[in-house]
């Protein structure tokens, strides 16, 4: 998984994030990274869960930590944002369904159906 997103980055250059590494862990998921946030760039941790929901995965992010200080709350919804809209690369029309989404620590599991 991670060197596919390693791939992804460096295919695309203009993406507002970098070193992106994703640890999973049963029922939870923590990424991390640097994120270009108004012209700097700053490590980024997100913990949340990935669902199912309406046949595409979801992040429900849980906590959100930029730099490790107190950063304003305009900062972390801009990188919340950025997570989310990542998120939508799985079309809503895909002729898989998701319907369950597993997290362990060295693996995930999805179940569905073919539309």
């Amino acid at each position: 998984l991670n060197a596919e997103l390693a791939a992804l980055w460096q295919n695309n250059p203009d993406l507002p994030y970098r070193n992106v590494w994703v640890n999973l862990m049963r029922d939870q998921v923590v990424i991390t990274g640097r994120v270009s946030i108004m012209g700097f760039e700053v490590n980024a941790e997100v913990t949340g869960k990935v669902a199912a929901r309406d046949c595409v995965p979801v992040l429900q992010i849980e906590e959100l930590n930029i730099a490790g200080v107190m950063t304003p709350r305009f900062v972390k919804d801009q990188v919340e944002q950025m997570i989310l809209e990542a998120m939508t690369w799985y079309p809503a029309d895909y002729p898989l369904c998701l319907e369950q989404i597993v997290l362990e620590e060295t693996r995930v599991t999805t179940y569905g159906y073919r539309r």
